[in-house]
């Protein structure tokens, strides 16, 4: 289950999860990514971290930096550096 917590990282969850459903029905692997990396690093495309954003800047960070497994980069509920 996921969980934004007192985080405003709606952005981030709605942006992630379109990725992996779309990754999943082109390929039929299911990966599990990382919204924290966007709540960290998409900044500078509009993003506010836990104080919001949207998923469309997501989206525009992502066609540049790709996004990293949630194992990798997990979930903190909170701003991060990138």
């Amino acid at each position: 289950m996921k969980n934004q917590e007192s985080c405003g990282s709606c952005y981030a969850f709605s942006a992630t999860e379109t990725v992996e459903s779309s990754y999943c029905i082109n390929t039929g692997t299911l990966y599990t990514l990382s919204p924290q990396q966007i709540v960290d690093c998409s900044t500078s495309y509009g993003n506010n971290g836990c104080n919001g954003g949207w998923y469309y800047s997501a989206w525009a960070y992502l066609e540049t930096h790709g996004q990293e497994k949630e194992s990798a980069y997990p979930y903190t509920g909170r701003d991060g550096t990138c």
